[in-house]
């Protein structure tokens, strides 16, 4: 049995201070107040930041200038090493670890990423020279930000192609959408499992002490607070003499027939009335305990993101992770989810979902 996930550090960063370097050719004065100015025809101008300060950050800023319509204050550059654009003299607010709060400082209300060409753009220019992209593959392992950029869109100043890899919200009618599917497949699964669900119920009652449907509070979109049903596949009061801990394939408590109900998922049926409830969706990131939610947002970075959904009974953690999946990796499917969702993602994981209760049925 597993208890909390382990430790990840949490994001350090506090500025040194701002210093000014000779660079790019948007002139900043010293003395400008963090607050902001009201803009042509009294908008409320946006404070931006650009990470970056070398030619790609310099032809960004001018794009800018000549763009007063767009309502940006450009504030200043984050730089880490001495890559600077010579032209003009612009304020260099600290490095890169000190982002976190230089936003705060300044009130900032966009950060645009302009910094020079990396290792991984040296690399995939090498793979596109020499044509070895059609026989390498190359793979990552996704930080929050990464999950970001899968679900990039383009808002371009100019002819600059910028990406916008924040959450800019879901597409029109996928919400109204999900919601259909949701009830579409809520009452077709009840409808078909009722008499199978109302068969393992009675062998569960036979063959066990205790309640046949399990209760257990789960947070949910927001943070809020409900109770999941599940068919108990537990010994009763199975947490009596260990408190709370998380899943783990060997569980001993785990009964005979508890088993064979999650090889084949089928201990979940319950959970379709929490769909028809509003309190889940057929497809989304899994519920967590309370208990482990506040200590899973304290040690993984960006946790409580998935919570800015409505969580699933299945997910792509689910389809392809496992038990042994480790909670940070299980986020990272989440992460990918949410900046992804829509109705062909969660169509495929139905798919994906059905696949595999098969094949682990058959195995």
């Amino acid at each position: 049995m597993r208890t909390a996930t382990e430790r990840y550090p949490k994001t350090p960063g506090l500025p040194d201070g701002a210093s000014r370097i000779p660079a790019a050719s948007v002139e900043q004065r010293t003395d400008m107040p963090a607050d902001r100015t009201i803009g042509r025809k009294g908008q409320r101008q946006k404070n931006l930041v650009i990470v970056g300060a070398g030619n790609r950050a310099r032809d960004l800023a001018q794009a800018i200038e000549r763009h007063p319509e767009l309502g940006y204050r450009l504030i200043g550059y984050v730089q880490d090493g001495s890559n600077v654009a010579a032209s003009g003299e612009v304020r260099i607010l600290g490095r890169t670890s000190d982002l976190p709060s230089i936003i705060t400082t300044y009130h900032v209300d966009h950060v645009i990423v302009a910094t020079g060409p990396s290792w991984q753009e040296d690399l995939v220019r090498w793979l596109l020279d020499t044509g070895q992209e059609r026989r390498v593959q190359v793979r990552i392992l996704p930080s929050l930000f990464e999950a970001m950029i899968a679900g990039m869109r383009f808002d371009p100043i100019e002819d600059i192609p910028l990406g916008q890899i924040t959450d800019g919200g879901t597409l029109v009618g996928y919400t109204a959408g999900k919601r259909l599917l949701d009830l579409a497949t809520s009452m077709l699964m009840l409808s078909l499992f009722s008499i199978p669900t109302a068969v393992f119920c009675a062998l569960i009652k036979l063959t066990s002490p205790g309640a046949v449907v399990f209760r257990q509070q789960r947070v949910g979109r927001a943070g809020r607070l409900f109770t999941l049903y599940k068919l108990r596949t537990m010994v009763n009061d199975a947490e009596k003499h260990t408190g709370p801990v998380l899943a783990d394939p060997y569980d001993q408590r785990v009964t005979t027939l508890g088993r064979f109900l999650r090889a084949t998922r089928l201990d979940e049926i319950p959970q379709f009335v929490n769909v028809l409830l509003g309190q889940m969706s057929v497809v989304g990131p899994r519920p967590e305990r309370p208990e482990f939610v506040s200590e899973f947002e304290d040690a993984i970075p960006g946790y409580a993101k998935r919570h800015e959904v409505l969580p699933g009974i299945t997910g792509l953690a689910q389809v392809y992770g496992g038990y042994r999946t480790s909670v940070y990796n299980k986020v990272r499917y989440d992460w990918y989810y949410v900046y992804r969702r829509s109705l062909a993602l969660d169509l495929s994981i139905l798919l994906l979902t059905a696949a595999t209760v098969l094949k682990r049925k058959g195995s």
